[in-house]
């Protein structure tokens, strides 16, 4: 997806915000958003994609700010609250497939620009997708149609991880097999590897794929050699969020993709054909 004008006012709010989270020295919060401002600046044409300038944003402010994860202590927070909310949440939905998807792209609420009371409502209110192609992929899964029984899940932020569990189970129980990817590296509120051992590794007996760098969303150039193995022979990818919906959608792949997300701004909605906070369950194919 490239982007759209508006996008350039929600990058410099991210460059705040993260440089803020960053460093509490003024002076280097300030060189680390003039920097990565110049780089916004520069980037920014109607030929870019949004994930893209963030990745390389984000790295100049890690590096400005000796700081390789400036999110750490939010996602922290996020994994804990993720954690009770996903105890309410799997209670609301049945058990079979369709809740399994469900529960994952409700997950997509949780997010560093949120509060959690607003995602708590999100939860308490009616849930309904605007594009909806569960029954299509639970079809294309049972009826074993794919070209290979290995399915790549991309991750999306932190405290999703309890909300995708259920799918992953559920996809499973076909006899397929799930690679999990995560960030290697530290961007953003993104689920990375360090996370996954501090704070989530449990019980669950699921595969783990690590991308092999920090971008943001997808970035084939600088992913690990097993990353894109398994990209090449996955049957199916599970998209998880707007990152990797808007670098995924600029990769010409010849496989299905399942796009899970809540389309957070008007960009990403008016591309899918949606409305702003609708949830989109999208299947997409050879292009």
């Amino acid at each position: 997806m490239k982007v759209k004008p508006m996008c350039l006012q929600c990058m410099k709010e991210l460059i705040r915000k993260t440089c803020m989270l960053a460093s509490t020295d003024r002076k280097i919060q300030k060189k680390a958003e003039e920097n990565a401002l110049k780089i916004l600046y520069e980037k920014f044409n109607s030929e870019a994609v949004p994930a893209k300038i963030s990745s390389i944003f984000h790295k100049e402010i890690k590096k400005i700010t000796s700081n390789d994860d400036p999110y750490e202590e939010y996602k922290r927070e996020e994994i804990k609250n993720a954690r009770m909310l996903f105890e309410i949440v799997k209670e609301k939905f049945p058990n079979n497939f369709y809740g399994a998807v469900a529960i994952s792209v409700l997950g997509n609420s949780i997010d560093y620009f949120r509060d959690i009371e607003d995602v708590r409502k999100d939860i308490d209110e009616g849930f309904s997708f605007a594009i909806d192609d569960t029954i299509e992929v639970e079809i294309l899964l049972k009826k074993k149609v794919l070209n290979s029984k290995e399915i790549l899940f991309l991750a999306d932020n932190s405290g999703e991880y309890f909300f995708d569990i259920p799918l992953i189970k559920s996809i499973e129980k076909m006899n397929l097999k799930v690679f999990y990817s995560i960030k290697s590296e530290a961007v953003q509120n993104d689920l990375c590897f360090v996370d996954y051992q501090n704070f989530i590794k449990g019980n669950e007996s699921i595969s783990i794929l690590p991308s092999g760098n920090g971008t943001v969303g997808i970035s084939l150039e600088e992913s690990s050699d097993e990353f894109l193995n398994v990209f090449k022979r996955a049957g199916l990818i599970i998209s998880k969020g707007m990152g990797n919906y808007e670098t995924l959608t600029e990769i010409k792949y010849e496989r299905p993709v399942f796009y899970l997300l809540k389309a957070k701004c008007i960009p990403v909605a008016d591309s899918l054909g949606v409305k702003k906070g609708d949830y989109v369950a999208k299947l997409t194919y050879c292009r």
